[in-house]
């Protein structure tokens, strides 16, 4: 981490309503001044402050109690204001996991360019998509702030290969916001009245885990296999066209089973909706259209390995759907592209987002260090590029090489875990077999 992050990351720390400003200042003055590993250990000392102070706040249930650890927290973030920058990522690393909404100490700071930082520290590449994820969120924010008030509703489909993010940005999206999220898999769905899987599930789960909540953000996965040649129920489109409905009701068991069950009524106003999918049919659709009398894109108009979604637009989707109800109540159709190398190796290199943090905090805890060398990064890539894996690529490909390392770790003479291009490559089982091969 360099030391622009911990720097940073230790002003992060200072929005503690249990600090002094006093202290703050003299943190803040004496910054510069200290070594890297003065600035480590002053980050794990605060970082400990916060999570007691987190606690504390979470216990905070009764309503003139939360009132009063709101105002603390909105006298913290003035006072800060005096001290240095504050970003709404630093109030979202606050109030995260203490159940304390946003709207309610800094409804200020939130806005669709605020919140798109925000989920850009976590998810690399992907603009388009996280910029349009969070006009979505701030809209959803809006209507739930001003309930009398006759506000948009925006629901958003996302296209594009899988394993690029298209669940992660969501999943960040709500945690960062304390949103309730769900998803409901369309590959398995059946309609209402039917053993299995339905849409109202979604709301069930969220009821069981909360009673109380009062938004969520349901991500309809692999939407597109609903619309697969054998599988088409108007049934279950009906039933999601009531989730898109602008200002209407939907109804959801507060159980699961056949026995005592109730039933509840949702708005729709309080749910924001992202259908995602591959929807490779758009391929056949979109050759059609830009190449009628070629096959797909194979003439020299257009190399073969031509991306077919550069090409895509919203009247495609409609020849998908048959349905205008449905292309009419989804607001944007925004694509994710597919990771380029640049794109990978910015992400395992991320200092917010990359997935070897976990196996960093992991080691660390035991004492260990954990460095990562650009020959071994570049290994990594090859390895994941070759075999088509995407970001879970990265994930799996970082628990295989580093498992033995994990399993001995309170048995370890080391104390540093280097990976290079001969660790990774010591590691993968298929690197060595090409080699032998070879």
């Amino acid at each position: 981490m360099n030391q622009k992050s911990i720097n940073r990351d230790i002003m992060r720390q200072l929005i503690n309503p249990s600090l002094e400003k006093s202290f703050c200042e003299s943190v803040i003055q004496t910054l510069n001044d200290k070594s890297a590993s003065e600035k480590a250990r002053l980050l794990e000392t605060l970082q400990e402050s916060m999570d007691i102070f987190k606690q504390k706040a979470k216990s905070f249930k009764a309503p003139e109690f939360y009132r009063q650890m709101c105002d603390k927290i909105k006298d913290k973030i003035h006072e800060c204001e005096t001290l240095f920058d504050v970003t709404l990522g630093d109030i979202l690393a606050l109030v995260n996991g203490t159940g304390i909404s946003i709207t309610d100490v800094a409804p200020d700071y939130l806005s669709p360019q605020d919140i798109a930082e925000v989920i850009d520290e976590k998810v690399i590449g992907q603009e388009e998509y996280t910029h349009a994820l969070a006009l979505c969120v701030y809209l959803q924010v809006v209507r739930a702030m001003h309930q009398d008030t006759e506000l948009p509703k925006r629901n958003l489909l996302v296209y594009g290969p899988t394993g690029v993010g298209k669940t992660y940005s969501i999943q960040v999206l709500a945690k960062m916001m304390n949103v309730e999220f769900q998803t409901v898999n369309c590959n398995t769905l059946v309609q209402e009245g039917i053993i299995g899987p339905s849409i109202s599930d979604a709301l069930t789960h969220a009821y069981i885990r909360n009673k109380d909540f009062t938004d969520i953000c349901i991500f309809f996965d692999e939407v597109d296999k609903l619309f697969k040649d054998g599988y088409y129920n108007e049934r279950i489109l009906q039933e999601l066209l009531a989730y898109l409905d602008d200002d209407g009701e939907v109804s959801f068991a507060t159980k699961f089973g056949n026995t005592n069950v109730t039933y509840k009524k949702f708005p729709t106003r309080n749910i924001m909706v992202v259908l995602g999918g591959v929807f490779d049919m758009l391929k056949g659709i979109v050759a059609k259209r830009v190449f009628p009398n070629k096959v797909g894109f194979t003439s020299k108009q257009k190399p073969q390995d031509a991306d077919f979604y550069d090409y895509v637009k919203k009247e495609d989707f409609a020849e998908i759907f048959k349905n205008d109800e449905l292309v009419g109540r989804i607001g944007q159709f925004v694509r994710v592209r597919p990771m380029t190398r640049d794109m990978m190796r910015d992400i395992l290199k991320s200092e917010t987002a990359s997935p070897i943090i976990p196996y960093v905090n992991f080691f660390d805890k035991h004492g260990m260090t954990v460095t990562l060398t650009d020959d071994g990064a570049e290994r990594i890539l090859d390895t994941v590029l070759k075999e088509k894996l995407g970001v879970r690529g990265l994930k799996s490909i970082l628990g295989t090489i580093l498992q033995d390392d994990m399993a001995r770790v309170k048995h370890s003479a080391s104390t540093s875990i280097v990976i290079d291009d001969e660790y990774v490559t010591r590691h993968l089982p298929e690197i060595q077999e090409e080699a032998h091969a070879v």
